[in-house]
């Protein structure tokens, strides 16, 4: 069996429940993603234990997020990021190791230090993050790296690299030799404001360079500039599908579910309703779900279903990955509500 292999920033996610009062202290937008220095991530860590906050530290990153997913089906993996030495870096290795997925890690000597992402769960479960991203969007292609995309079925990569020229290259790199060896790659867009900074690269990539695309419906509207997702803009994008190399865009709506548009055909999959606690993980969890569901053959209606299912898990619970039940066919879906 052949790897499923994700590039991402790999990041210590250190999980704070707390109040709005926290927020408006540190003029944090709720609900979004601001990046912060060394400096300021230092000051609301001193500032959120002086308030006796409970907290969880474990490993995270967007795509290290999936690729743990996809590891907990079964699946082979393996993990391409960068960490420095020290605690969380040590901590962040381990964590990855002991799940049994290879890491390959690219660092190289430097002023920066392992990635870390404050994410602030209020009561109402809506996550506010703050993160200093270290030396974590800096990612070579080594040697042992190269080797490994002879082997690689799929690969994942998170739209959240995409700010250095160094990444750029090794990512571009992947993007071929992962096709060029008759693997199949798929990209997440990340965030609006990513899609915003990089629309022409973007654009490029999803037209020449991958096979899947996931994004929610505000990074799909930014991506292809249309006014919303209706019936219209779907036909829209069926057309663009037709202009590109790309064989599949998944959009994720939330407690609506997801809509699957392929050149043949328009597929919404409706989601369950539950009460959200925490919605940190869950497009990265939806995104191993439907990935899960391509590698074992299902069609992409059951593929969604699956990853609806494993998403409205995660936000019931505090952190990016819980211990839930992964359903390995549409049969074995259980209700969460």
């Amino acid at each position: 069996m052949k790897d499923i292999l994700a590039v991402g920033n790999a990041i210590c996610d250190i999980i704070f429940q707390t109040d709005e009062s926290t927020l408006e202290h540190f003029d944090l937008p709720k609900g979004g993603m601001v990046l912060c220095d060394k400096e300021k991530c230092s000051n609301i860590l001193s500032y959120l234990k002086s308030q006796d906050s409970s907290f969880i530290i474990s490993s995270g990153g967007s795509a290290a997020n999936t690729i743990t997913y996809l590891r907990k089906y079964g699946l082979k993996t393996a993990f391409v990021g960068n960490v420095a030495d020290g605690y969380y870096g040590q901590k962040y290795f381990s964590e990855m190791q002991d799940l049994g997925i290879k890491f390959a890690n690219t660092h190289k000597k430097g002023e920066e230090e392992t990635a870390k992402c404050i994410i602030l769960v209020t009561p109402d479960g809506e996550r506010t993050m703050c993160t200093y991203l270290g030396c974590a969007s800096e990612i070579f292609l080594e040697p042992e790296v190269a080797r490994e995309l002879q082997n690689v079925e799929l690969a994942y990569i998170e739209g959240y690299l995409w700010d250095k020229p160094q990444t750029k290259t090794a990512l571009n790199k992947i993007m071929y030799e992962t096709r060029d060896n008759g693997g199949k790659v798929a990209f997440s867009l990340s965030d609006s404001f990513c899609v915003q900074r990089h629309l022409e690269e973007f654009k490029e990539i999803v037209a020449e360079k991958v096979d899947i695309v996931f994004g929610n419906e505000k990074e799909i509207v930014e991506l292809y500039e249309i006014s919303s997702i209706d019936e219209a803009n779907l036909t829209l994008l069926q057309n663009a599908l037709e202009l590109s190399n790309l064989s599949v865009i998944v959009i994720t709506r939330h407690d609506k579910g997801c809509i699957v548009v392929t050149h043949n055909e328009v597929i919404p999959v409706d989601a369950e309703a539950v009460k959200a606690v925490d919605s940190t993980g869950a497009g990265d969890a939806f995104a191993a779900g439907f990935l899960y569901g391509l590698q074992q053959g299902f069609s992409y209606y059951e593929a969604a279903s699956i990853a609806n299912n494993v998403a409205a898990q995660v936000v019931r619970h505090i952190g990016a990955r819980p211990d839930i039940n992964l359903p390995k066919n549409i049969k074995e879906i259980k209700s969460v509500a």
